[in-house]
């Protein structure tokens, strides 16, 4: 797995939605720690590279388009970064479209991903950000 060392997380967050956009699953595991967790807010959580492709593959064989744009974005500390994200979706067979702004909690290691949290409730994102500092 290539590591991005040189990259802040402004950075790699701005690369993960860029990927997820494109539908470009290997340019997510790249920038992404071999024992990540993703914690979604409705799918429950994902450990690890596989667990990564199991939410990738359950994400897209459900939506036809998937699309986040980055709003804001700060740093919280040296390793976690806290984000607001528009995302736009749209039903595979369904067609129906939504819109929603989440929160979404990263937390680095080594030019990596390791941990994404997404809350739809701003106040448990912001209590989790903390909660990574510790």
């Amino acid at each position: 797995m290539t590591r991005a060392s040189e990259k802040n997380g402004a950075d790699l967050v701005r690369q993960l939605w860029a990927a997820v956009n494109r539908q470009d699953l290997a340019a997510l595991l790249e920038i992404c720690d071999e024992e990540v967790e993703l914690l979604s807010a409705l799918s429950g959580t994902y450990r690890g590279i596989d667990g990564l492709r199991s939410w990738w593959r359950g994400l897209f064989e459900a939506v036809g388009r998937y699309e986040g744009v980055v709003e804001d974005s700060m740093a919280v500390g040296n390793r976690v970064v806290l984000a607001l994200v528009q995302i736009e979706a749209s039903g595979q067979t369904s067609g129906m479209e939504g819109t929603r702004r989440v929160l979404q909690v990263f937390t680095l290691g080594e030019g990596t991903i390791k941990r994404l949290a997404v809350y739809l409730d701003p106040a448990d994102a912001l209590e989790d950000a903390a909660r990574q500092l510790r």
